[in-house]
C-alpha cells in the first residue's frame, strides 16, 4: 500500500512529514562489512518511541491521532513504492498522547517480526511508521509518514563454535542485549 504525503484531509489536519520522528531505545546491530543494519527474527525489537512535534499553531480540532509500525518489503509497482506487509506481532497501533502543548508521543514495546528477509525473497524489511486520524471504524486519513534504512532480517546460528570461520568482530555473533541494560536513550537507532 503506497503511502501519499496529503496537504490535507476533511479534518483540516496538516502534518509536514518532518514533524514526525521515531527512535529505537537501543540500537539495532550493524554488520560494518556489508554496510547493512540487521536483526534476529526471534528477538524482540527495541523498544520504539514515535514523536510528532506540532506547530503550536497548527490545528489539531478534537480528532484523536494514532501512530501505526509495519514491517514489510518494498516493491515497486504502479510507478511507486509500495510496502508488502510481512507481518509485525504486539501492539502495532498506540494513540498518540500530548506530552506538551506541540508534542505528541508513542511508545511500542513487544514487537516482533514474523518473517526473515531469506523467506522474503531475500529482499530487506523496513519499518514503516504513519500518523493518521483515527476515525470510527479504526486508524484513517493517514497524514505523515516515515520508512526506516534496510533492515536484514535473519533467523541463523549465532556462535563462533556454530560459524568457525568468523572473526570475533562478526556482528552475527552478538548477543542480544538484556531488557534493562544499557537503557537511557544513547545510541538508539533513530529515523
Amino acid at each position: 500500500m503506497p503511502f501519499e504525503q496529503p496537504s490535507a484531509n476533511e479534518a483540516g489536519l496538516t502534518l509536514p512529514p518532518e514533524a514526525l520522528h521515531a527512535a529505537f531505545e537501543n540500537p539495532l546491530l550493524y554488520w560494518q562489512e556489508r554496510s547493512q543494519w540487521m536483526w534476529h527474527k526471534k528477538w524482540c525489537l527495541p523498544r520504539l518511541s514515535v514523536t510528532v512535534a506540532l506547530d503550536e499553531a497548527a490545528p489539531l480540532g478534537n480528532a484523536p491521532l494514532v501512530a501505526m509500525v509495519m514491517c514489510g518489503t518494498l516493491s515497486a509497482g504502479g510507478g511507486a513504492e509500495q510496502l508488502e506487509n510481512q507481518g509485525l506481532t504486539g501492539q502495532c497501533t498506540q494513540r498518540l498522547l500530548r506530552r506538551s502543548r506541540a508534542l505528541l508521543e508513542a511508545s511500542f514495546s513487544s514487537l516482533h517480526l514474523q518473517h526473515t528477509s531469506r523467506t522474503s525473497g531475500n529482499r530487506p524489511f523496513h519499518v514503516v511508521i504513519a500518523v493518521a486520524v483515527m476515525g470510527t471504524h479504526g486508524p484513517q486519513q493517514p497524514l505523515a509518514s516515515i520508512v526506516s534504512p534496510a533492515l536484514h532480517v535473519d533467523a541463523r546460528k549465532r556462535t563462533k563454535g556454530e560459524r568457525p570461520g568468523s572473526s570475533a568482530s562478526d556482528v552475527r555473533l552478538m548477543a542480544r542485549k538484556m531488557r534493562g541494560l544499557g537503557r537511557g536513550g544513547s545510541g538508539g537507532r533513530s529515523f
